[in-house]
């Protein structure tokens, strides 16, 4: 007898309702085969690494159990026909070295470090460039471009025309809590997989 991990995910777009019902489904099965020592640990909804059949979040439950060699197979057939079933991953383990999972809320790859300000950043032989540029120049050619441009300069007279815009006002904001805002995710997400 071997002690082993199974871990089932199961659509976001369920109802708290509905995952209870499957996860009793699960267990019972896993009762059907004799296993011993059976542990079921809710670990949460969370947004998947990638779609699963256009699913975007599921929610994961780990069950570690007891049992033979020889139901462990026709257990994880059982279960991976099951419809609502997104995966099934079943492994061997240890049951001294048992660690409890924590799902992060919004996983995230680690930030890069912050951009150096302008002022602090080493300056380029832009400068120089511009320096020089600004030495070649004689005063006799800049006495020649001055008079140049104010023979060509005309007096022009702009009329601007300004129109008043109606203002509008500003409506208050209504709080809205994380489940309202996962429920319109999900919808939006939802469109962009039905428009594919």
């Amino acid at each position: 007898m071997k002690y082993y991990e199974m871990l089932c995910v199961l659509p976001g777009t369920m109802t708290e309702e509905e995952v209870k019902s499957d996860v009793d489904l699960v267990s019972q099965s896993v009762a059907k085969y004799e296993a011993s020592d059976v542990t079921i640990e809710d670990m949460g909804k969370s947004r998947l690494a990638y779609p699963i059949k256009h699913i975007r979040y599921g929610y994961f439950q780990l069950y570690r159990f007891n049992l033979e060699e020889e139901n462990i197979t026709k257990l994880e057939k059982e279960l991976r026909l099951m419809d609502k079933m997104l995966r099934i991953t079943v492994s061997v383990c240890d049951p001294s070295n048992t660690v409890s999972y924590k799902l992060a809320l919004d996983p995230t790859a680690p930030s890069a470090p912050p951009k150096a300000d302008k002022e602090d950043r080493p300056r380029t032989n832009r400068t120089n460039r511009t320096e020089e540029k600004k030495e070649e120049k004689t005063s006799d050619e800049v006495k020649e471009t001055v008079e140049e441009k104010k023979e060509e300069v005309k007096e022009e007279v702009v009329v601007e025309k300004t129109v008043e815009k109606p203002v509008e006002e500003k409506s208050e904001k209504t709080k809205m809590s994380v489940e309202d805002i996962d429920k319109k995710l999900d919808e939006i997400l939802q469109d962009d997989i039905d428009k594919v």
